[in-house]
């Protein structure tokens, strides 16, 4: 079995999702024109589908567009899509895509840049990143908000910590000064 094959098959299986979970997205306004479909994982996307136009997604499902794509990273700008669009503009050829199930709307952190490797789903409240996790790119749903730790602010409680608060949104990369550094999530 094919390695990204493998990782998709984990990463549905940890969220609770199905096989068949996937977003399709149109090269004409209302779901019209040619139609490209999204499997869960990542995708490049075919040259003659780049002028996204309408999206439909199925429920739970969280979708990352990308503008650039070489040498296996992903580049330029992205737009996150979590809802059919019937009438979507990115602003950009989209040349790369990342869809995964997110039916329970938590915050999840993945282990590699871009939403890629190993998953975890992090609770409202104190969550201790595992020795084994090395947390790189975050998807917060609307509604939450994090703070990254690179300690745990319990152990000093009578002065502030440094910590990395977040805001809704992707961060395809948690940033460099504390990527594979992050030892406890809080989520708000």
């Amino acid at each position: 079995m094919h390695l990204k094959s493998i990782f998709t098959f984990a990463f549905m299986v940890a969220c609770g999702s199905s096989l068949f979970a996937q977003a399709k997205i149109y090269t004409l306004p209302q779901n019209g024109g040619e139609a490209f479909e999204i499997p869960l994982g990542a995708t490049e996307i075919q040259a003659s589908s780049a002028n996204v136009q309408s999206i439909e997604l199925d429920p739970g499902t969280v979708l990352v567009l990308y503008e650039r794509y070489a040498n296996g990273k992903t580049g330029g700008r992205h737009r996150l899509v979590t809802a059919s669009d019937p009438v979507f503009q990115s602003g950009f050829k989209v040349v790369y895509a990342i869809a995964f199930q997110n039916a329970e709307n938590k915050v999840l952190g993945f282990e590699e840049p871009n939403f890629e490797g190993k998953v975890v789903a992090f609770e409202p409240g104190r969550n201790e990143v595992a020795a084994d996790f090395g947390l790189s790119s975050i998807y917060i749903p609307k509604g939450s908000n994090v703070k990254l730790y690179i300690i745990d602010p319990q152990t000093y409680p009578e002065q502030e910590v440094d910590h990395r608060p977040m805001g809704a949104g992707i961060r395809p990369y948690i940033g460099g000064d504390i990527d594979n550094k992050v030892k406890f999530v809080y989520v708000q």
